[in-house]
């Protein structure tokens, strides 16, 4: 009967702005997980690049998808509104699930607020 509570995002991105380039991409994904079982997820991505006096950002956000969780073990299984289904390999420190957790190996860390 263990549930998650909160919303847990990671970010990552490549680029070459820190070393004086032009160029930025950045991805997310989140997950919000809900007391009563309930999970919604969202993500998007952006890129920027600056050549010859030009700039050209983009980006992209997938619509949200809802739907109910359960953790079984090590497996968190999402069963989405839509009716499909999807299983991960969930781990987290149990008696304190609000740091950070993995899903098949992707760290995501609690958002507060």
């Amino acid at each position: 009967d263990f549930r998650l509570d909160g919303s847990y995002r990671r970010l990552g991105g490549a680029g070459t702005l820190a070393v004086g380039g032009t160029s930025a991409v950045a991805a997310w994904s989140e997950y919000r997980f809900s007391r009563d079982g309930r999970v919604a997820r969202r993500g998007g991505a952006g890129a920027r690049a600056d050549s010859g006096g030009t700039s050209v950002t983009t980006g992209s956000q997938s619509p949200l998808r809802s739907g109910r969780y359960r953790v079984t073990g090590l497996v968190l299984r999402l069963d989405f509104d839509d009716g499909s289904v999807e299983r991960m390999v969930l781990i987290t420190d149990p008696a304190d699930p609000r740091g950070a957790i993995w899903l098949d190996g992707v760290g995501y860390a609690q958002r507060r607020g």
